[in-house]
């Protein structure tokens, strides 16, 4: 789901800096689910990362191979995840107890 979020927020700082509307969407959440993406969702993380928010990052584990690239990028950064699709099954399980850990 996409919500556009308008904002006066030049982004002059860069996509993890203070003045994107990243920051908004990180500062604004009390845990963060990452799914796959590409430089905003990486802003993202970072900016969680430094503002200590709780993340799990998301991801469906038949396409994982195609996803090197974020999933070495999720280590570097120490993002736990968790694969909730394994062949054509759903397990939201643990997307459910991250959302209800204190």
């Amino acid at each position: 789901m996409e919500i556009p979020i308008l904002t006066h927020l030049a982004g002059r700082l860069g996509p993890d800096g203070a003045d994107s509307r990243n920051a908004i969407n990180v500062l604004t959440a009390w845990k963060i689910l990452v799914l796959p993406g590409g430089s905003g969702t990486r802003a993202e993380v970072r900016l969680a990362r430094r503002h200590g928010k709780p993340i799990l990052a998301v991801l469906d584990e038949r396409h994982a191979g195609g996803e090197r690239d974020f999933l070495d990028f999720l280590d570097k950064h120490q993002v736990p995840r968790q694969a909730v699709r394994r062949e054509e099954d759903w397990d939201l399980e643990p997307i459910r107890r991250f959302l209800n850990e204190d």
